[in-house]
């Protein structure tokens, strides 16, 4: 992700970005109303949450910032993380969502996942 796309997203709201996974995730189907793309989102992110915050606590910069709760730092640096995550993951761009769990923030994303 680059400097000037997770500014373009930054300034979404959470619903936006909601709404702009969701897409990447139907493909831009035709047919499908926003509120379809937002609660594909969040099930798309729901069921990957355990993978994604072990993945992340792996890191030892993403562990600090789920430690920390300091979402601020090192944002390109998240976004290329999960950009690589989504890569071998899944076949959706991971900028979305990348952008959604530093507004949350780490600590709430991740909050009730096991991660060790």
């Amino acid at each position: 992700m680059t400097e000037d796309e997770y500014l373009k997203l930054s300034r979404l709201s959470e619903e936006e970005l909601l709404y702009g996974l969701g897409r990447s995730l139907s493909d831009g189907r035709l047919g499908v109303g926003p509120s379809d793309y937002i609660e594909k989102a969040k099930a798309w992110l729901e069921a990957r949450r355990p993978d994604i915050c072990r993945w992340l606590a792996e890191k030892p910069v993403t562990r600090q910032l789920i430690e920390d709760g300091e979402a601020a730092r090192q944002m390109e640096g998240l976004g290329a993380l999960l950009d690589m995550w989504a890569l071998a993951n899944s076949k959706t761009s991971a900028g979305w969502a990348a952008v959604f769990i530093l507004r949350v923030g780490f600590a709430d994303f991740c909050a009730g996942c096991e991660i060790s």
